[in-house]
């Protein structure tokens, strides 16, 4: 089984031309949070920030 980080490239233009089902949502969700949480780690950027991506 893939990370879900690996899949978002291909659930995002999955996304713009039709609705995900659950589980691909719930990847794309869980990959998202994944990214952010990362992202404040490595910036050390406040929550504040991050918002500006969600």
């Amino acid at each position: 089984m893939q990370h879900p980080a690996q899949l978002v490239p291909h659930l995002i233009p999955i996304n713009k031309h039709k609705a995900l089902n659950a589980t691909q949502n719930k990847i794309l969700h869980q990959a998202h949070q994944f990214f952010l949480t990362q992202l404040q780690l490595i910036k050390q950027i406040t929550q504040k920030q991050i918002k500006t991506f969600s």
